[in-house]
Formats: C-alpha cells, structure tokens, sequence
C-alpha cells in the first residue's frame, strides 16, 4: 500500500531529532543527518520510537496497572531443519505417556529434577498434560503449524538442561510451542522466553532487538537438545520478538479491554473483525497482588473478545499528523495483550493509511479522520471484509469493574 501511494519505509534508522511545525511532524532527521519531509507519518515500532521523539507521552511497562517496571517476556525464534512435524508428534506423544506414567520411575527423575524437585510442581505440570475427558493432550499439527498443547516437551528440554521449569524462577523457559510448518522440514519456533524488566524492553527495542549473551547461550542448549532429537541445524533469528514495551497516552480514543468485549467500535463504523485471547504469555510480574491490594478477588482470566476495529486508538491528539500502529497504540490495562498482535495491526495499518492519504486530499489533519470516512473508501472500492464482532456483556462488565478498580485509579 505504501509503495503504491509513493510512501518510503525507514527502517533500521536511528532518529536524531524531529522537527515540528506548531504541533505537526514537518521532518525526521536521522542519526547520519538524513532528513525525511513528509505530511503524515506512522510509527510501527514497538515501544513508539518515533511517537516519543516527537513529545508523545509513552508509559513505562504496565504503567496502566501501576506497575511501571513489570513487562511480558520476549522470545528469540528459532528455526530447526531436519525434525519433520511427524517426528516431533512421535517425540511429544512418547514423552507425554512416560511423564503420567507414576510408574516409569525413571521418567519420573527426570520429570523431579525438571521440576526443581518441587512435588507440587510436578503434580501441576502432571494435570496440564492431561485433558478433561482424561486423554493426554498431544499436539495438533495442520497444514502449515503445530500446536504444543502441554507441557511434555518442555519438561524434557528442562530436564535435559538442568533448569527448574518455572518462568518467575529461573527467567528463562522452553515454553509450549507456537511452531509454523515451513518447506524443505524446516519448523520455525515461539517458545523461549526471556523474562525482562520494562526498562530492559524498552533499551533491547531501541538498541536493534537484540539477543543479549545469556540469552544466546539458552538457545545453545536448545540446539543441542534439538539435535539430539534429530534436528540437523537450529538457526536463530537476527533479533527478538519483543511483545510489548509500554504505551502512547493522548491517543483520540484509547482502547480499553472491556471495549473490545462489548464489541469493539460500532458496525457501522468498522474496518474489520478482529478475535484473540487476553494473551499475556508468560505473565505480569505483580498484577495478581495489585489486583488483590485493589480489593479485586474475581477471575484474571477473561473470555477471548471479538471485536470490530478502527483507527482511532492509533491516531494522536496532541500531534495530529502522526499514528502508532503497534503494540505501543492507545491500549489500555490489558486490551493490549490483544492488540500487539500483528495481524490486528495489519488491519489497524490499513485503515491509517487511507486515513493518511484522505487527510492529504481534503487538507485536514489524520487525527480528524473518522472511522466512517475510512470505511466508506473500504466499501466503495469494495475492500470492506466481513464484519461480525459481537458483545460479551458479562465478560465486558467484569472487565470494564476490573479496569475501573485497577486500570483508571493508576493512570490517574
């Protein structure tokens, strides 16, 4: 879209300093004396790299919940050759047998010694391994992914590494799988995690995300671990898959978790349809306390939302040329353990840059651009997807309380 509009891709580019006109962008200039002039721009890093050169507000972490230094983990993907899909299942089902299996003693050494000889962790790794109809819970394999659905193969790796399997203990985990079938038996791996800081996030983003020393040596063990299973090569990516690193303030209409359980923006104003899980893998450092200091003695865990998306949460007053398309957009509390995912931000991204060039043409700023105008584009050019998010009131209401009790009382 970008190249079709004669828009430039800066990527890899250190940001000296940015110049505005009144509260506008009017250029970027890089670390090499590079300007770049433009009437619009959109931010698509991480932690809003751009955003915050400009004076944008960004909070630190979890800020919204009142916890400034906690983060969720990041991941160095890797890819393995040489391990078929059929391979990894026999692996997976064979390891799962063994580790229910009380009485395969020596499989139960190994499940102690991966467990940290913690008896109660045993016992509760034991019960993710196993359904509720009481059948074990292999992994899916389709077409083009592999789902790890227990804990089998981290517990082997555990065990084979010496390391206890409990992220808040030992920062460092093989945890159950995300794995995309790729040509050639190749399988591209989401599951190490690396437990940081919020300042941590916030300096790996900034400086290249990059894989710090300790985190190269946990994947040397993961290769040799993968080899032994009949890997022939384990090649990490060239950076990390950093989830989140904190959020823009000032955005025209932040996006709360409830909103996205109650449905989203109207249908007559939507883009697109988004679904996915409140997914804070690995965890934040310190909610369940906050949450209990707050008064708030109810479930964490809600219901996966189906909501309609639009732009608005993306857009900045305060600099009304300019959007963050990531997972550093106007999210609040928990909505952006939703919305850092890529495929939401994809459909975030398409609808800002129409916005963009709709701005240019009518001579307004993007921050004035509606969700209706955008839409209107989509179905006169007949690009609009199919639309149907739909209202949890049960599960929106719980969360709108939550939020009310934690999320507004630390921002404010």
């Amino acid at each position: 879209m970008l190249l079709q509009a004669g828009g430039s891709l800066l990527s890899k580019v250190e940001i000296r300093s940015v110049n505005k006109q009144g509260s506008k962008i009017a250029s970027i200039v890089t670390s090499k004396g590079v300007v770049y002039a433009a009437k619009q721009f959109i931010d698509a890093t991480v932690n809003a790299e751009l955003a915050q050169a400009a004076g944008v507000k960004k909070l630190s972490g979890f800020e919204t919940f009142g916890l400034p230094n906690s983060e969720l983990p990041v991941t160095l993907v890797f890819e393995t050759q040489g391990l078929t899909p059929r391979r990894l299942k026999e692996l997976d089902y064979i390891y799962l047998k063994r580790f229910t299996n009380v009485a395969d003693l020596e499989a139960q050494n190994f499940f102690s010694h991966a467990a940290g000889k913690d008896a109660k962790l045993v016992e509760e790794l034991r019960k993710e391994m196993i359904d509720t109809r009481g059948n074990l819970k292999t992994l899916w394999a389709g077409n083009d992914y592999i789902d790890v659905r227990s804990p089998a193969l981290s517990v082997a790796y555990h065990s084979f590494r010496g390391t206890k399997l409990s992220f808040p203990q030992t920062s460092a985990i093989l945890d159950e799988g995300n794995i995309a079938i790729l040509p050639d038996t190749r399988l591209s791996w989401n599951a190490v995690l690396f437990a940081v800081s919020a300042t941590q996030a916030e300096f790996l983003a900034k400086n290249g995300s990059l894989p710090t020393p300790k985190m190269q040596q946990e994947i040397s063990f993961v290769t040799t671990w993968l080899k032994s299973l009949g890997a022939t090569s384990v090649t990490p990516a060239a950076e990390l898959y950093i989830r989140h690193a904190g959020n823009i303030t000032g955005a025209v209409e932040p996006l709360t978790g409830s909103q996205m359980l109650l449905g989203g923006v109207r249908a007559d104003e939507a883009l697109a349809t988004f679904s996915y899980h409140f997914d804070v893998r690995g965890g934040i450092p310190g909610i369940g306390e906050k949450a209990e200091a707050k008064g708030w003695l109810k479930t964490l865990s809600f219901q996966k939302p189906t909501f309609n998306v639009g732009i608005r949460h993306a857009l900045i007053k305060n600099v009304p040329n300019l959007a963050v398309v990531s997972p550093a957009s106007g999210f609040e509390g928990l909505a952006c353990s939703v919305g850092r995912i890529v495929e939401f931000n994809a459909a975030v991204g398409q609808g800002v840059g129409i916005a963009a060039i709709h701005a240019m043409l009518t001579n307004r700023n993007l921050a004035d651009i509606s969700n209706r105008e955008v839409r209107k584009i989509l179905v006169d050019t007949n690009q609009l997807p199919k639309i149907y998010g739909f209202a949890n009131s049960g599960e929106g209401t719980l969360m709108a309380q939550f939020e009310s009790l934690v999320v507004y009382d630390a921002i404010a």
